[in-house]
């Protein structure tokens, strides 16, 4: 199997495509995404940031979070960067030589994308608690940004030798086999982290990468799934679903997805696009019709909206209003309009205007490099 590149996942900014890139689901600790052991949910913004809570160990190398890793966290989360600095130096101000300060800083470096910083912060936290498996974990992840893969599972390894309750780590590890195409092992791992942390939604995420690439669609479904239900109306996320049962060919969960998506948000061009074309496959013209008027009025010079109007139009016969669609998706990109041409010489011939037709077929043969049809529904595939 085709190996991952790592290097692009760390780099990303959170989800805002149609449907998850394969990068996109392997965005693990980097960018802010990491949890330091709490949960975020019970952490309250306007309490005033507490005094540096004693580390505690115990003999199997377990240890206590302060109670302020979950408030820098909360922050980073809700991209209040300059906050979560402040907060991090005042504390690495007022407790020289202790390890957590630093980490919750190197935390924050990483989800500015400062991976400099952050790898020499989470060092310095390693040189004050050489046992802080969080500290390894967080190191690890600008190895990675920094191509530097070996050392970065060998501070993985070290994590997992000091506390192997660390759900992060054995993320990492997950990320590390799939870009060796061993997807069945990475998912293993994902599942020692999910039993480790079964709330954490960007975990279902990547396993529902994993298994796509294995073809295991039934699995990633309920993976996708278990997210929904942690993270409701995520449209990035039903997208993603949307695309697993196009897969499948089941046109009409599909539809129940895309119908999902617009309820959330109305105004989503390429969804609203998806769905008319969509309808259009499954011989629901009118329905297609009328998301192609939507369309036209909201780009209203967008060639795609043109031809599949033009296409609906000459799907119902009405032949005169195919060609003037057709004419208006010409002109608007006449270097990518072949199946323009082609469709408006079928709609001439349907009127008896065969020299027009003709003219039309003879153009659409001139123009190189476009296959002689559009596809009436195109879901992206990753």
């Amino acid at each position: 199997m085709p190996a991952l590149n790592s290097k692009l996942f760390i780099a990303l900014t959170p989800l805002s495509n149609a449907c998850w890139q394969l990068s996109s689901y392997l965005r693990l600790l980097a960018m802010g995404s990491m949890v330091l052991a709490v949960t975020v949910s019970s952490v309250m913004l306007s309490v005033p940031l507490p005094l540096l809570a004693a580390e505690k160990y115990v003999s199997d190398g377990g240890h206590l979070v302060p109670a302020y890793v979950g408030e820098i966290q909360a922050l980073i989360e809700h991209r209040q960067y300059t906050e979560a600095l402040k907060r991090c130096d005042r504390l690495v101000l007022a407790n020289p030589g202790l390890s957590w300060p630093l980490l919750c800083r190197a935390n924050v470096w990483h989800a500015k994308s400062d991976i400099d910083r952050a790898l020499a912060d989470s060092n310095r936290a390693l040189a004050s608690k050489p046992v802080l498996a969080e500290a390894y974990v967080v190191a690890a992840a600008s190895l990675y940004f920094l191509n530097k893969n070996d050392e970065a599972l060998s501070y993985l390894k070290k994590a997992l030798a000091i506390d192997s309750t660390v759900p992060n780590c054995y993320s990492y590890l997950a990320l590390a086999l799939a870009e060796s195409g061993k997807f069945d092992e990475a998912v293993a791992y994902l599942n020692k982290a999910i039993l480790l942390s079964p709330n954490d939604a960007d975990l279902y995420k990547h396993r529902a990468m994993f298994y796509l690439e294995v073809k295991q669609f039934s699995k990633a479904l309920q993976d996708l799934n278990t997210r929904l239900k942690l993270r409701p109306n995520e449209i990035a996320t039903i997208r993603s679903r949307a695309n697993i049962y196009d897969r499948l060919g089941r046109p009409n969960d599909v539809l129940s997805d895309l119908n999902l998506i617009l309820k959330i948000e109305p105004s989503s061009y390429r969804d609203l696009l998806s769905r008319a074309r969509l309808l259009s496959r499954i011989g629901q013209h009118e329905k297609a019709l009328a998301d192609c008027n939507v369309l036209i009025k909201a780009n209203p010079l967008d060639d795609d909206g043109y031809y599949y109007r033009a296409c609906e139009y000459a799907a119902l016969q009405k032949w005169k209003e195919a060609i003037k669609d057709y004419s208006v998706a010409i002109d608007e990109s006449p270097e990518s309009a072949r199946a323009s041409y082609e469709g408006r010489a079928k709609a001439y011939e349907k009127l008896g205007q065969l020299n027009l037709a003709e003219q039309d077929r003879r153009k659409a043969m001139a123009i190189r490099g476009r296959p002689a049809e559009k596809l009436l529904f195109e879901m992206p595939k990753k």
